[in-house]
């Protein structure tokens, strides 16, 4: 079953994940109040709680500078898409997310 869900920023998105886990994190770079890296730190250091610090993270970002990819990955983001992204790509990922998470049950 997938069930997924929307937050408009950054800081709905660390109350959001303290209520409800998840598998997989969509993040864009550029959110109100608490942009995608920020975000990401947070979550990494246990803020959204400690079941979520090892959440998936995909960056999607539009505006893709030379340096986002860098900086997404030191934030603790596990892979970077620029928009608008291949749906090949995507399954490339997901698929290696999934077979990591399989491998560790």
């Amino acid at each position: 079953c997938l069930v997924a869900g929307f937050c408009y920023n950054g800081r709905d998105l660390i109350n959001y994940l303290r209520v409800i886990s998840c598998d997989l994190v969509f993040m864009d770079l550029q959110m109100p109040k608490l942009d995608g890296l920020e975000a990401t730190i947070l979550i990494r250091s246990g803020e959204a709680g400690g079941a979520m610090k090892d959440v998936r993270i995909i960056t999607l970002t539009a505006n893709a500078s030379s340096g986002d990819k860098g900086r997404c990955i030191q934030a603790g983001m596990d892979a970077y898409l620029s928009k608008s992204m291949k749906m090949d790509l995507l399954h490339k990922k997901l698929r290696s997310f999934l077979a990591l998470k399989e491998s560790s049950n």
